[in-house]
């Protein structure tokens, strides 16, 4: 005797990320602060900020946000976002693209 098929199952939507950090590449100089990104932004809570990069340069920074899914939400808020003429790129990263970057 058959048994039964089961129905189809809905694959759920895979989680934001695991990661609570992203890198932002392309920022005007004005984004120098904490502050900048707290006035800038509102799809997540920043936490902390740290830039990296030669000076004179676009200036890149990582961000650590307060959750995987305020990072997520952050990197699409920021991702191609016009700030002072730039066009910000944005993208959640682990820890060892954090300490590559911060070298």
């Amino acid at each position: 005797k058959a048994e039964p098929e089961d129905p189809p199952q809905a694959t759920p939507d895979p989680p934001p990320s695991e990661h609570k950090l992203l890198a932002v590449r392309n920022l005007p100089e004005s984004a120098s602060r904490l502050e900048w990104f707290q006035r800038h932004t509102s799809a997540g809570k920043v936490v902390q900020v740290f830039f990296f990069g030669p000076r004179g340069s676009p200036r890149s920074a990582v961000i650590e946000a307060e959750s995987p899914r305020d990072a997520t939400a952050l990197a699409k808020e920021l991702n191609g976002a016009s700030f002072e003429g730039r066009n910000a790129k944005a993208e959640v990263i682990d820890q060892e693209e954090r300490r590559r970057l911060l070298q």
